[in-house]
């Protein structure tokens, strides 16, 4: 698989938990702990459990995580 073809699986499967933990804190809190949790254990396994490498690895993902976040932020601000 490729890594478009995982983004839009993955897109997918989070489209509609997505839509409902708009509305609901809760729903939204499990689902970012369930990703958080699928996230470090990729990072872990990508640094083969090499401190450095995993911190540099979670620091690039933070970063792009707040990009990410504003950037959606924006299109919620101009759909409404």
């Amino acid at each position: 698989m490729t890594s478009d073809e995982f983004d839009s699986k993955i897109t997918a499967l989070c489209a509609h938990e997505s839509a409902i933990a708009r509305r609901d804190q809760e729903r939204a809190g499990a689902m970012i702990e369930s990703i958080a949790r699928m996230l470090g254990m990729a990072i872990a396994a990508s640094a083969h459990g090499n401190k450095a490498a995993i911190d540099e690895l979670i620091m690039g993902a933070e970063h792009y995580i707040a990009e990410s976040a504003v950037a959606f932020s924006e299109s919620l601000k101009r759909a409404t």
